[in-house]
């Protein structure tokens, strides 16, 4: 199966809420569950490439 990756921006709910509803989806062992899931307060501004994003396009 390939690795997960959820990326959440500013969220509503604590991570143990999402880490439970992920959990009872059965989709994955909560341990993976766990590694997978990012959170961040704001978005990045800066893509990986380095290139500006969002607000700052022009």
């Amino acid at each position: 199966m390939a690795s997960l990756l959820i990326v959440v921006y500013d969220p509503n709910v604590s991570r143990k809420k999402m880490l439970a509803d992920l959990d009872y989806l059965e989709s994955r062992t909560a341990e993976e569950n766990a590694k997978g899931l990012d959170i961040f307060i704001s978005p990045p501004l800066f893509s990986t490439s380095g290139t500006k994003k969002g607000i700052f396009n022009t």
